[in-house]
């Protein structure tokens, strides 16, 4: 706990894997100036997301409560109002929040600022899904102007940036930085499952992913020199993280069917605050999103609130423990007709699939067509020292080590039960 109340930049960078970092070490490095901030700060490198879907996942982010918790399940619906977030916890702290862009409904609760960006065509259609993400270097821009004024008070920012959300397609320049020598063409669509695509076109995707990290990257070299130039930075807790990894080929898969595999659940999570947090410090433990909110609040000296289902992290960071989470848990909240829920250890992972829905995803394949296709089965059991890549289900195996874990999950489900009796 520190006396001081620092800035808090929060950087949100949707769908980055860790192991396409430079503090990962991933060579060469689209991130050298996340690198800078890792290595003045703390990396979580067993970081994972409760649930692999955008805006589930930032609710977690800001209530550390699972999503069939708070309630925001899928994307599109607001967080209920009765759910408590940081940024309303923070403004009645003392805080000036602001958020840019705008935050998801429900999540805004408490906010003082949306910070408006330049231009309406901030807005780009990605193709494919139709989805729409926001320019990062408009982004990057309102929040250039905005930290240029920024409030004398505390501030709390937060920043949203849509990349390297798929489809990939970086900014001319970008796009050839990892260049593999790929001349084919470049998918306009993927399904969820291209189990024949080439190992040269896969590369190409995943330079194309890169490229889209390494112009997030430049982007946010330009608010971090303004931070040091306005010697802002050694008084500001900046957090980094995503809300949750994406398939770039394993098992054929891309993007992000409901299938809890690390690539899609492992998150990025690092933290700086210059004479507080440890200095280049790597934590292995297991960590998961639900820990962020309570992490800072613990930082600033403030309550937990007793809903939080997360952990604080500082006991890591002191030294003084060296496991906050045995185990942690991860799902998929019923969508189209697929339920799934998952529990993981440092070195076991079992995944229960109740439903797996025949609906298809828009113009992709449906859940069931690709669970078929690649042997998956209802209940499934890894061995992640032996089998990193869970590929080799061992869950008819080990029959004692499947009911423990069958146990780790049934315990989470019943100690995260939202209703409350009533007389």
């Amino acid at each position: 706990m520190s006396t001081r109340m620092p800035n808090i930049l929060m950087v949100m960078i949707d769908s980055l894997r860790p192991d396409h970092t430079g503090f990962w070490g991933r060579t060469p490095s689209p991130t050298p100036n996340l690198d800078l901030v890792a290595s003045q700060g703390v990396f979580f490198a067993n970081h994972f997301c409760p649930m692999p879907s955008s805006e589930p996942s930032r609710a977690s982010i800001f209530t550390g409560r699972f999503p069939h918790s708070h309630g925001l399940t899928v994307n599109g619906v607001a967080l209920p109002s009765s759910e408590r977030t940081l940024i309303q916890m923070l403004k009645e702290f003392g805080y000036y929040t602001a958020a840019c862009p705008s935050l998801d409904a429900g999540l805004d609760a408490g906010s003082d600022e949306v910070i408006a960006l330049e231009s309406t065509s901030a807005i780009e259609k990605t193709g494919g899904a139709g989805e729409l993400i926001y320019s990062t270097r408009l982004i990057t821009e309102a929040a250039v102007r905005w930290l240029q004024k920024a409030p004398n008070s505390p501030w709390f920012l937060w920043l949203d940036y849509g990349s390297p959300h798929e489809p990939w397609r970086p900014p001319d320049e970008y796009a050839s930085w990892f260049d593999t020598g790929y001349r084919g063409p470049t998918r306009d669509y993927l399904h969820m499952y291209e189990p024949d695509m080439s190992e040269e076109e896969r590369a190409h995707l995943q330079s194309l992913y890169d490229g889209e990290i390494a112009f997030v990257d430049s982007q946010l070299g330009r608010i971090f020199g303004l931070l040091h130039g306005k010697a802002s930075m050694e008084n500001t807790l900046t957090v980094v993280l995503s809300d949750h990894g994406v398939f770039l080929g394993e098992h054929g898969l891309f993007k992000k069917p409901p299938f809890l595999l690390d690539p899609l659940m492992r998150a990025t999570l690092v933290a700086s605050w210059p004479g507080v947090l440890p200095r280049g410090r790597k934590v292995d433990a297991l960590t998961h999103i639900c820990d962020v909110a309570p992490t800072i609040l613990e930082l600033l000296g403030m309550d937990i609130p007793a809903q939080c289902q997360g952990k604080s992290l500082l006991p890591l960071l002191r030294g003084s423990e060296r496991v906050v989470h045995e185990a942690i848990f991860m799902e998929f909240c019923t969508y189209k007709g697929t339920t799934v829920k998952a529990a993981r250890t440092q070195t076991y992972k079992y995944i229960h699939h109740r439903d797996v829905g025949d609906i298809e995803w828009g113009s992709d394949y449906s859940p069931r067509y690709v669970f078929d296709k690649l042997g998956f089965e209802k209940e499934m059991l890894f061995d992640l020292r032996s089998d990193p890549q869970e590929s080799k289900n061992i869950a008819n195996e080990e029959p004692q080590l499947l009911s423990k874990m069958k146990t780790y999950l049934i315990d989470w489900l019943i100690d995260t039960d939202s209703t409350e009796a009533s007389d």
